[in-house]
């Protein structure tokens, strides 16, 4: 069966619901000679919420959708569950698990085997989840997080865009782009060519394939120790009229850094809005430590930079599905579990 990084997660925040039907079945009919054929089903029109999504996260680090009988198990398991939404990692690592002249070929799991290229995995994936059997579609792209490993990615047609912009990439305080035994690369939030990359991206993914979403992760710092680049910190002083070396929990540094992300998501947003008004933008938001009422105040916030609740409130995104991964069944969680859903409910 397909590994999954969450067998199943409720979307926790929905800020607009509309009424669903479960139509784009296929139909059926007997010719002069008896004959019974299929007819393919028409498209399912994007735009349609369920009241409740009932979600999957199907990730590309192994089994999932790299094969034709791989989604229709994933799609049969998702009917049978009662799931009405995929949400399928389509860009892992700065690739595509798709057909894409902007970026290199998905990998199988963690080979150096890239996903055939005579079989699209996305495009199949929609005709058959969302057209033929009325699921709705996300993409599933990760944003800022553009590679993971010591090594840098291998050269690819198209490049990868750490070969291609290097500048882009995110620093350190220590001056690094990664550290650590497996690190991960990322963009720099701040950095307005990288911002507009992304957004083409979603926009071509939208554009192409009728997903019913776009659906980012790591849309964010990795944490308070990043955005030290000479041109990140040449921005942020001219933003600020500082002159300063910023200490990591500076608080004008840690607003800095998330309007940058923030950003990122307003593009993301306009360039949707002008390609493909229908398709939602969905993200992935933090849960982490402690909540507060106050976001700024809160862990997600100190930590990552990232201000979803201004997302929320804001109406920059249409749905966030909230990285609460805690269990009200275990009694380690009960009590972290609880703490956040007031804040779940007043964003």
């Amino acid at each position: 069966m397909c590994r999954f990084i969450s067998v199943l997660i409720c979307c926790l925040l929905v800020l607009a619901a509309c009424t669903s039907d479960r139509g784009g079945t296929s139909a059926e009919r007997k010719d002069n000679s008896g004959t019974t054929t299929r007819t393919k089903a028409p498209p399912r029109p994007r735009g349609i919420r369920p009241q409740t999504i009932k979600a999957v996260w199907v990730d590309a680090w192994g089994p999932g959708f790299y094969t034709q009988e791989q989604c229709d198990d994933l799609i049969a398991w998702c009917l049978d569950q009662g799931i009405n939404t995929i949400l399928a990692e389509v860009r892992r690592c700065g690739d595509a698990y798709y057909t894409s002249s902007l970026e290199p070929r998905g990998q199988i799991g963690e080979t150096d085997q890239a996903i055939p290229s005579d079989f699209d995995p996305l495009q199949y994936l929609v005709e058959e989840a969302h057209d033929a059997k009325g699921l709705r579609v996300e993409a599933w792209l990760v944003a800022n997080r553009i590679w993971k490993g010591v090594n840098p990615p291998p050269s690819d047609d198209p490049a990868h865009v750490t070969t291609k912009h290097p500048n882009w990439l995110l620093i350190n305080r220590d001056g690094k782009t990664h550290s650590g035994k497996t690190p991960s690369w990322y963009l720099d939030p701040s950095n307005h060519q990288a911002r507009s990359y992304l957004a083409k991206i979603c926009a071509d993914v939208a554009s192409r394939y009728r997903v019913d979403g776009i659906h980012l992760d790591y849309i964010r710092y990795p944490d308070q120790n990043w955005g030290y680049g000479k041109a990140s910190l040449e921005a942020y002083r001219k933003a600020t009229g500082t002159s300063k070396f910023p200490a990591t929990q500076d608080a004008s540094f840690l607003a800095w850094r998330a309007e940058q992300v923030t950003e990122q998501v307003k593009e993301v947003r306009r360039a949707l809005r002008r390609s493909t008004p229908a398709v939602d933008l969905t993200v992935a938001t933090i849960a982490w430590g402690s909540p507060a009422k106050d976001p700024k105040k809160a862990s997600f916030y100190r930590m990552t930079c990232q201000d979803w609740p201004r997302w929320c409130q804001e109406n920059l995104v249409d749905l966030a599905y909230v990285m609460h991964y805690r269990r009200e069944a275990q009694p380690a969680h009960a009590q972290a579990f609880r703490a956040w859903i007031p804040i779940l409910k007043n964003n």
